[in-house]
């Protein structure tokens, strides 16, 4: 009791610092590592960030005073709270007093991140980029306009890169390793005004207080890999303004910030073979959250992609660079910010193991019918691709149901074979259509473990045109038109080419409307 007490003593204590400063609203900025407002000098108001640089001039900003362009950069040295992680956000604001000539650099940490505007044959536009393996892609959003403040909010999740630009969000998908450096930031320059600089970084202050922790010995620490239900949760805790409480063998927890988590910082689990992390977790207002790790060799991270409704979401470690040697901490939190209330969530079941555990979750990954136009009186096929998102799969079922109508000339139930982690498996029904029918049909999942999913596809049935039958293609004929058509003609879609169609195939919603056909033979390529 007097631990756990030290403990909580210890977050509430470390969450008021690291805040530092506070919102329009009054409440702390979760996250925050430093804050340069730049009225008049070029200190950090949020702590000892201070930045330095020769001949520094101010004029009218948003608030108060703004950094104005010379000709030096103002550079902020170094420190581990500025360094890339996932979660850092920069939010500024920028003025410019004539157009931008070439690339202007706002904030710039060389190989870690950067924000700018790109030169003006790029499209001049506001730009922010991680250096993960490299810089590209980056995301970017509105052009700066001369004589107005800009807004800017730049932030890296782990797996998105945002920018917001006056309140109008910019973002692309962005995942990679990430590697810190001892580079200053470079902060302005030619023709910009800064102000009211911030940087957050949750995930920096997450890393601090999991090391912080009261440690146990190592022969005292705990060595389970497997947590919730009949396990227990002994050793959990709740840290940087996260709560939780133990409710049936679960745990229920609220995280109010980004860098607010879930840890257990006394581990001794040798990873060995345990590549798999399954987790059955309920959050309804999240679709991912992040694992922090520390090893004996390394500290980590890593996505988890939420499914919902408890269902088991597993994470493949086997080829992260840092989930090797001894785990000594574990930890869960969200990478999406600050939510009021607080984001609330239900953990049934959290293990390591070699191989991928929990519950099935079953989905159809593609439902279509195989036919772009479906006819009257023709048989046609319905075609399923099913996958298996969670633990193996025993005893599942997919069933169709179609509209009024429409005949199943197939068993509308069919039997699935076992389905391991992220297996798929190719189903099709035969149907047929006497008149025109317009519906949707429906395929019904089930299996051992698996609470029923469904999902529809539409179907609409035709006429047939019937056109005389005929030995060839009709031939085709120009178009009557004062307009001239070019065509660049490259046969790719034909087998013993490239791939040919094997990157399609197993997607047959994306199969062409006249089929797989071969772009190598003449009468393709006459039409």
């Amino acid at each position: 009791m007097e631990k756990s007490f030290a403990v909580a003593v210890c977050a509430c204590l470390y969450v008021l610092w690291s805040c530092g400063c506070f919102g329009q609203d009054g409440r702390p900025e979760a996250g925050l590592v430093g804050y340069w407002p730049f009225d008049r000098d070029i200190k950090d108001a949020s702590g000892d960030r201070h930045a330095t640089g020769p001949k520094m001039t101010f004029a009218e900003g948003i608030k108060g005073k703004a950094l104005t362009p010379t000709d030096y950069r103002v550079q902020i040295p170094d420190s581990p709270a500025l360094q890339l992680f996932a979660g850092i956000a920069i939010d500024c604001w920028v003025y410019f007093d004539k157009p931008p000539e070439g690339y202007v650099q706002l904030v710039h940490k060389d190989k870690e991140y950067q924000l700018r505007v790109d030169a003006p044959h790029e499209g001049g536009q506001f730009s922010f980029f991680v250096f993960l393996d490299g810089w590209e892609p980056r995301v970017r959003g509105g052009v700066p306009e001369v004589g107005r403040w800009h807004h800017l909010v730049a932030k890296w999740t782990g797996t998105e890169l945002s920018l917001t630009v006056d309140g109008k969000k910019h973002s692309t998908r962005r995942a990679g390793p990430v590697v810190q450096t001892n580079n200053p930031i470079a902060i302005g320059g030619l023709p910009v005004r800064i102000d009211e600089l911030k940087i957050f970084n949750p995930r920096f202050l997450a890393q601090q207080w999991l090391r912080e922790c009261p440690q146990a010995p190592m022969a005292e620490r705990d060595v389970r890999s497997s947590f919730g239900g009949r396990d227990g949760w002994t050793g959990w805790t709740a840290g940087l303004g996260a709560t939780m409480k133990q409710e049936r063998g679960a745990l229920v927890a609220a995280f109010p910030s980004a860098s607010a988590m879930l840890a257990h910082p006394n581990l001794n689990i040798d990873l060995g073979e345990k590549h798999f992390l399954s987790l059955d977790m309920d959050c309804p207002t999240a679709q991912e959250a992040q694992l922090v790790f520390l090893t004996d060799k390394h500290y980590g991270e890593a996505a988890v992609t939420l499914w919902g409704a408890n269902r088991t979401s597993i994470v493949n470690l086997a080829l992260h660079p840092h989930w090797r040697g001894t785990l000594q901490a574990l930890a869960l939190t969200f990478p999406n910010g600050q939510t009021h209330p607080p984001r609330r969530t239900r953990i049934e079941r959290l293990s390591l193991s070699d191989k991928p555990e929990g519950k099935p979750f079953l989905y159809a990954r593609s439902l279509t019918p195989e036919r772009a136009i479906l006819r009257v009186g023709r048989e046609e096929k319905i075609v399923a691709i099913i996958r298996n998102l969670g633990g193996a799969a025993k005893r599942s079922e997919a069933k169709l149901s179609v509209p009024k109508g429409v005949e199943v000339l197939s068993d509308a139930t069919r039997k699935l074979t076992d389905l391991d982690h992220n297996a798929t498996e190719r189903v099709e029904w035969v149907v047929k259509a006497k008149k025109p029918v317009e519906g949707h049909a429906e395929v019904a999942l089930s299996a051992d473990g698996f609470a029923s999913s469904r999902q529809d596809v539409a179907l609409r049935f035709v006429p047939s045109p019937n056109l005389p039958k005929a030995s060839y293609v009709p031939p085709p004929r120009p178009a009557k038109s004062p307009y001239l058509v070019l065509m660049h003609y490259c046969a790719l879609w034909k087998l013993g080419t490239h791939y040919g169609w094997q990157k399609i195939e197993p997607w047959p919603d994306r199969r062409p409307a006249i089929g797989f056909y071969d772009e190598g033979t003449p009468e393709v390529a006459d039409w």
